[in-house]
């Protein structure tokens, strides 16, 4: 489950249990529209907390590292990861996605509501482009993860080429 809340200067992103492709695009869409809605000076900081989060598949991974790249792209300020498990912190590590995530012990302002995104589920051309955008966003952190992600990008490049071809 994944729960955001706000402050005036923070937006956290909560993740209870497992961050996976089933929450990404719900997840993407929302930091998408915070950027598309706040001004750079009005920007609040953006904080992972992974304290509860137990479990990350490679297109959650892919996803926050997407955001984050928009962020930065959108304000020059970075999405902080929060209290990660050892796990996660471990997985963050291997992945080399720690060198583009400040990662904070630090407490935040927890003195907002909370709301649920829900999960979203992506079907065909649609699901296969998303996938595809988050495999290569961690295959072009560094070679290993080139290594790691070759296939799937190569088996959802060719997913892509026969729904486009079965759509005509």
């Amino acid at each position: 489950m994944i729960a955001i809340s706000c402050s005036n200067h923070e937006i956290v992103v909560h993740v209870n249990g497992e961050g996976t492709m089933l929450m990404s695009p719900a997840l993407k869409k929302f930091i998408i529209s915070i950027g598309d809605n706040l001004s750079d000076s009005g920007f609040p900081k953006i904080i992972i907390d992974l304290s509860q989060c137990d479990y990350m598949d490679s297109t959650f991974l892919g996803t926050i590292l997407l955001a984050n790249r928009m962020i930065y792209k959108s304000n020059g300020k970075f999405i902080e990861i929060a209290k990660p498990t050892k796990f996660c912190k471990n997985l963050l590590t291997q992945m080399g996605l720690d060198k583009y995530f400040p990662i904070i012990d630090l407490d935040y302002d927890n003195s907002g509501g909370r709301i649920e995104l829900d999960e979203e589920q992506l079907e065909g051309l649609e699901k296969a482009n998303f996938l595809l955008q988050t495999h290569k966003a961690l295959s072009d952190v560094n070679e290993l993860n080139k290594t790691k992600f070759a296939l799937v990008t190569k088996l959802l490049q060719e997913e892509i080429l026969k729904l486009k071809n079965n759509n005509e």
